[in-house]
C-alpha cells in the first residue's frame, strides 16, 4: 500500500513542480492529480495537451514521484444552470472533458482515474434517470480505458438541498447501490472509489459501507475528514469520523488499494512558508493510519 497526496491544496499555492517536490521531500510515495481545477481543464483541452503531459511526466521522473491516481473534471454546475439540455451538456462538455482527462492521465501512467457519476438534479426524483445516464456514460468510457490501460473509479456522492443547503443522499451514497452499480457494470476497467468524507456527510456508517462494498469492488479511496455537516476535506483526526474504526474495517476486508488523501483544504489554513511542514505532518498522520491497518 502506498501513501498518496493530491496535487490540489499545494499546486494552487506553489505551482505544480514545487508541489511535487514538496510532497516527495515530505515522504509521500506518489501523487493524485486533481484534473477538475479550471486551469487544469483549460490546459488539457488545448491542442498541445500532449506537450503539457510531457512536461508533467518530466517532473514526475525528475523527482521519482509517480502519478498513480487522478480525478477527472466534475465541476459542471454552471453548464447545468445555463438552460442547455442534458444531451447538449453531455456531448459538448462532460464527455469531451472526461475522455481527454482519461487520455491525459494515461499518458502519465496513472492507474486509476475517478469519474463522478451523473448526479446533477434532485436524486430523490431522478434516481432511475441518474442510473441510466451513468450506465451509458461509463459504458462509453470503458473501451477507451481498455485501449489506454487505465481504470475508471465510480465514487459515492452527496448533494446539497436547494434553499436549505442541507446535505442529503445522492447517487451511490448507499453502499448497496454503490455495490450494485459496480456489479452491473461488471468490467475489469471499472472499480470503486470510496469517499470516506462523503459517507460521513450523508449519515452512512463508513465501516458498514466498507464491509458492504468489499475488497473486490474497492480499488481506491478518498481519505479526508469532516464535522458530518460540511464537506471540509480536511485531515483525518481533525473532524468527527472515527478513523480507528475505518482503518480496522479496511484491514478486516483485506483492502488492496492505496491510501490516498483528498484533504485539500487542510493546507489552506497555513501560510505558504509553512507548507513543507504541513506536508510532513500530513505524511506522518497518513503513515500512522496505514500502520493501524497492519
Amino acid at each position: 500500500m502506498l501513501l498518496i497526496n493530491q496535487t490540489h491544496g499545494f499546486s494552487n499555492r506553489v505551482g505544480f513542480e514545487k508541489a511535487v517536490q514538496m510532497n516527495k521531500q515530505a515522504g509521500f510515495d506518489a501523487m493524485d492529480i486533481s484534473m477538475y481545477c479550471e486551469d487544469f481543464v483549460a490546459r488539457t483541452m488545448q491542442d498541445d495537451w500532449r506537450g503539457y503531459a510531457a512536461e508533467l511526466k518530466a517532473i514526475s521522473d525528475k523527482y521519482g514521484m509517480p502519478f498513480l491516481q487522478a480525478h477527472a473534471p466534475c465541476r459542471f454546475y454552471d453548464e447545468f444552470k445555463s438552460g442547455k439540455s442534458y444531451e447538449q451538456i453531455y456531448s459538448e462538455t462532460i464527455l469531451p472533458q472526461t475522455l481527454r482527462s482519461i487520455e491525459f492521465a494515461a499518458a502519465l501512467n496513472v492507474e486509476i482515474i475517478v469519474v463522478h457519476p451523473m448526479h446533477n438534479g434532485d436524486y430523490h426524483k431522478c434516481k432511475d434517470l441518474f442510473h441510466d445516464q451513468s450506465m451509458a456514460f461509463y459504458r462509453e468510457l470503458i473501451p477507451h480505458c481498455e485501449r489506454l490501460g487505465i481504470k475508471i473509479a465510480l465514487e459515492n456522492m452527496f448533494q446539497c438541498r436547494p434553499f436549505t443547503n442541507t446535505i442529503e443522499a445522492d447517487t451511490c451514497s448507499s453502499p448497496y447501490e454503490f455495490a450494485a452499480w459496480l456489479d452491473e457494470l461488471d468490467s475489469e476497467w471499472v472499480t470503486g472509489c470510496l469517499d470516506i468524507g462523503h459517507c460521513g456527510l450523508v449519515g452512512e456508517d463508513v465501516v458498514h459501507a466498507i464491509k458492504v462494498i468489499g475488497a473486490d469492488r474497492l480499488g481506491c479511496l478518498h481519505v479526508h475528514d469532516n464535522d458530518r455537516v460540511h464537506d471540509l476535506h480536511t485531515l483525518p483526526g481533525v473532524g468527527k469520523i472515527d478513523f480507528k474504526a475505518v482503518t480496522a474495517a479496511l484491514s478486516e476486508i483485506g483492502y488492496r488499494g492505496n491510501f490516498t488523501y483528498e484533504a485539500w483544504s487542510f493546507p489552506s489554513a497555513f501560510e505558504t512558508d509553512m507548507l513543507p511542514s504541513v506536508a510532513r505532518f500530513m505524511h506522518d498522520q497518513g503513515r500512522q493510519l496505514m500502520k493501524m491497518m497492519e
